[in-house]
């Protein structure tokens, strides 16, 4: 096989973790815990079968040719009635006990990707073999949350092409372009190196009160301000990254910002493993309280977890945030969003950490001073 190093990391956990959960897990597709084990997303219509020894795929007759190297073992298809003859295929010669699959409560969205026809179809199928289909809610909460060597590394190579990306975007930004203009430059970047996280949001003015926004014809003024939040997915880790500019220095933009970057720092300064994610949200809410700003126009979590989607499995920096655990990933990102000013205006910095035991390393930094365009 010629998977790269992170695939093969995952697979490594798989196999430490699947037995103490069930004897193997059925993903398909889409799913993105099918790209984590697989290493691939395909176009089409697939089925991963894992077991602690092996990965064995049931792929479409159009994609069969590129799979071998994915799997230790490929079964193809060419009409839905053969799908379902190799499942059953599979589930009575593997010998399984309980089968794993994703489906789960509204409140574990992530191993709640599995369609009702086709949980009908698994349900049926290991009634029939007397096997025992289980949710793989908390299999795949603990595989996923913990990130191995090779992860962190990607993730730290993903966030550093970022940066570059918006250091390479930052020039062409100017009074006169719109958002959508920026944001094309952005996902031109991101393909070279691999994919959006995300999509890139592009926000200018009013439109920088919004904690999410779709960039649209806008053109940018003089007097206004901006702000980016992007994230490349890199070998199959995302980051995620914002940053604010003005076109004019003012005070109130300054000393937003200031407050912001102060609650971002403190932060972070405060974050390791044992702690609790609503204790660096408060902390961040504090800060801004000192810098003499209503904590309630911080109105969203300080972050989330990173992996394999922008939005990955772990704890949330936020209200009832559970306790860090060494080798997760974080966003980190205060904001304040002045929604009844006129003009409406906000500012958000995002940055990205990983929880090392006793100690946070931070993958990127905000600007010490409001940057101006």
């Amino acid at each position: 096989m010629s998977l790269d190093e992170v695939t093969l990391s995952r697979r490594g956990r798989v196999k430490k973790l699947i037995n103490k959960y069930g004897d193997a897990w059925i993903i398909i597709s889409p799913d993105p815990n099918y790209e984590y084990i697989v290493g691939i997303q395909l176009h089409g219509f697939s089925i991963a079968f894992v077991t602690k020894e092996k990965i064995i795929g049931i792929v479409g007759s159009l994609e069969a040719d590129m799979m071998s190297e994915y799997f230790d073992e490929v079964h193809v298809f060419k009409q839905f009635h053969d799908i379902i003859y190799l499942l059953s295929k599979l589930i009575s010669s593997e010998k399984c006990k309980k089968i794993l699959a994703n489906f789960a409560s509204i409140r574990k969205i992530y191993a709640s990707k599995l369609p009702l026809h086709w949980y009908k179809l698994l349900e049926s199928l290991t009634r029939l073999y007397d096997v025992e289909l289980i949710s793989a809610a908390d299999f795949i909460f603990e595989l996923r949350s913990i990130k191995t060597e090779e992860e962190l590394k990607a993730l730290d190579d993903s966030v550093k092409i970022t940066l570059d990306i918006l250091s390479e975007v930052e020039p062409i930004i100017k009074p006169g372009v719109t958002e959508r203009f920026i944001a094309a430059k952005l996902y031109e970047k991101l393909y070279e190196y691999g994919e959006p996280s995300f999509k890139p949001i592009v926000a200018f003015g009013e439109h920088t009160s919004r904690e999410h926004h779709l960039p649209t014809d806008k053109k940018l003024r003089q007097g206004e301000v901006i702000y980016i939040d992007v994230g490349l997915k890199y070998r199959g880790m995302c980051s995620d990254i914002t940053r604010f500019y003005v076109t004019e220095k003012r005070k109130e933009y300054a000393d937003a910002y200031n407050a912001v970057k102060a609650a971002q720092d403190e932060a972070i300064k405060n974050a390791k493993a044992g702690v609790t994610g609503e204790f660096l949200y408060n902390i961040a809410r504090d800060t801004l309280t000192k810098h003499g700003y209503d904590p309630e126009l911080f109105t969203h979590s300080l972050g989330h977890a990173l992996g394999i989607e922008v939005h990955d499995i772990g704890e949330r920096l936020g209200k009832k945030g559970g306790k860090l655990l060494s080798n997760t990933c974080f966003t980190v990102e205060p904001a304040l969003y002045f929604k009844k000013l006129e003009p409406k205006w906000g500012v958000r910095l995002e940055d990205d950490i990983i929880i090392l035991g006793n100690a946070c390393k931070r993958l990127s930094a905000s600007p010490e001073e409001v940057p101006q365009i």
